[in-house]
């Protein structure tokens, strides 16, 4: 155990490459597998995502009308492995997102009712995981670490700032703000 997180921690500055940060995320599930209930690795995928800019990580999954289903872990390559700082988040964000796949996995073998959000199920499976990977950051709920947010999606009318964003998205004439129906518009933070 301790050599895994002694591994994890010496990792961190070399994070910078898709490849290798697989391998490890994919080492941390094998042992991982070892003390809680998760499917074989070869009916998940594990995708690092370019399109996620909001969300950290994210598990997916679709049951089928045959009874067969697909399971995913999301992780965003701009949140989490562009930046070299956020290694420690990267395992937490992993080991939480494993966490949902622990309950659900659970509820596909009927050993207990479906449990998607951040319930009873998932806190046992995070409890289980923070203490086995003691070393590295706890991991919880909602992350703690910061996020860059570059531009700040404000109301020409009241001005009041609805959102924080990394990247200009589209906001036509039709985007208004929901509180006091102004149009919205960015600001460069």
């Amino acid at each position: 155990m301790e050599k895994l997180v002694k591994r994890i921690k010496d990792y961190y500055p070399y994070m910078n490459t898709e490849k290798s940060t697989l391998n490890l995320l994919w080492d941390v599930y094998a042992f991982t597998k070892s003390f809680i209930l998760l499917p074989p690795a070869s009916k998940i995928n594990l995708i690092i995502s370019k399109k996620m800019k909001r969300k950290s990580g994210q598990f997916k999954y679709k049951l089928y009308k045959d009874g067969s289903h697909t399971l995913s872990i999301l992780l965003s390559k701009k949140l989490l492995i562009d930046i070299p700082e956020n290694g420690e988040s990267l395992i937490s964000t992993f080991l939480h997102e494993i966490s949902h796949l622990s309950a659900f996995y659970q509820f596909l073998l009927n050993k207990q009712p479906l449990c998607t959000d951040h319930g009873y199920y998932f806190q046992k499976e995070m409890c289980i995981l923070n203490l086995m990977y003691r070393g590295l950051r706890p991991i919880k709920v909602y992350h703690d670490y910061k996020i860059e947010y570059k531009y700040r999606v404000r109301c020409k009318s009241c001005k009041s700032i609805v959102r924080r964003v990394i990247h200009k998205g589209k906001l036509t004439d039709k985007s208004r703000h929901k509180k006091c129906g102004g149009q919205l518009y960015y600001e460069k933070i």
